[in-house]
């Protein structure tokens, strides 16, 4: 069954590559990854159409799949890989973080980084909520810069469930930083949590100094 469902895929995003796009999809992810060149509409549209046939039994073959789709060089196989784990959720056991893990420093970008972060580990965290400090602290102490986006973002569909304590901590250690893709997690997290509760976020962005990216990413939307 998941071989049937990967071949399948396979031959209709071969059906549907177009060179053209697919350089200018590369170009625009900084020429850092390959493309079939298929607009995510339709990339969709044939993953899960694939998925509704899809049969896993357990735990072990839903993680080896994700890595088989998370071994081919083309960016649609890591998105494939991305709604499956997401579709799957009901086989997610405490192995699953270990493969979170690896598709997050294996070929990393935003683009699957994102995903990942509020798809599965956000998630992940409240089905497992005693493996999150483990894990956290892990990657907010690795040299990562991911892992420490990961570590900022996780959050951003918690709303009132936000641990406004670690929100405070993870800024806190990385407010110094001359990384673009952490400032502006910093201020997408706040400007996440400013949805429940703006009146936090501009307490805490007037009184702490945060990078003008973060600063202003954070108050965005925040009218008071």
């Amino acid at each position: 069954m998941k071989n049937s469902f990967i071949d399948n895929i396979a031959n209709a995003f071969v059906i549907e590559a177009d060179q053209d796009r697919a350089d200018a999809m590369s170009a625009y992810m900084k020429n850092k990854f390959v493309f079939f060149g298929i607009p995510a509409p339709r990339r969709k549209e044939i993953v899960l159409n694939e998925i509704k046939n899809l049969k896993l039994k357990d735990s072990n073959e839903l993680h080896t799949l994700l890595l088989d789709l998370w071994d081919k060089p083309e960016r649609e196989w890591h998105y494939t890989s991305m709604i499956v784990a997401e579709r799957f959720k009901k086989l997610w056991n405490q192995e699953s973080i270990g493969v979170f893990e690896e598709m997050l420093v294996n070929a990393s970008w935003w683009d699957t980084v994102d995903t990942i972060s509020s798809h599965c580990i956000g998630p992940y965290f409240q089905k497992y909520p005693d493996l999150k400090k483990t894990y956290l602290l892990k990657w907010e102490n690795s040299n990562n810069m991911w892992l420490k986006r990961v570590c900022i973002i996780h959050q951003l569909t918690y709303k009132q469930e936000t641990d406004t304590d670690y929100l405070e901590k993870i800024i806190f250690m990385n407010q110094e930083s001359k990384e673009f893709f952490i400032q502006k997690a910093i201020g997408w997290a706040l400007r996440q949590y400013a949805k429940v509760n703006p009146i936090w976020v501009k307490n805490f962005v007037a009184s702490n100094s945060l990078k003008p990216l973060s600063h202003r990413e954070a108050l965005k939307n925040i009218k008071l």
